[in-house]
């Protein structure tokens, strides 16, 4: 939940550049992102992993869904989560 802690370890991480082994290390960086603001980075990362790792498809929309449901998005950034569930393709239906 400490989003900008998360925020600051992926920059540094970044920075380096660090690339995980496994994708899905990219989620939390993503979600944390979102939820601070920086939509575009967290935009290109989930292109970028969901181009790299097509199976991470419903994990990327589940966290675009967790961030849309958080409250924290504005109205252009809450249309711009929607796109991005849009273009995935794989969002797992909400309730299920």
């Amino acid at each position: 939940g400490d989003w900008f802690e998360v925020v600051r370890l992926g920059d540094e991480a970044f920075s380096i550049p660090y690339h995980p082994n496994n994708l899905a290390e990219y989620l939390p960086f993503i979600e944390a992102y979102a939820r601070i603001g920086r939509i575009k980075d967290a935009r290109q990362l989930t292109v970028d992993t969901a181009f790299q790792m097509p199976v991470l498809k419903p994990a990327l929309c589940a966290v675009w869904q967790r961030v849309s449901a958080s409250g924290t998005l504005s109205e252009s950034e809450q249309i711009l989560a929607g796109q991005i569930q849009a273009d995935l393709q794989y969002c797992p239906l909400e309730g299920k």
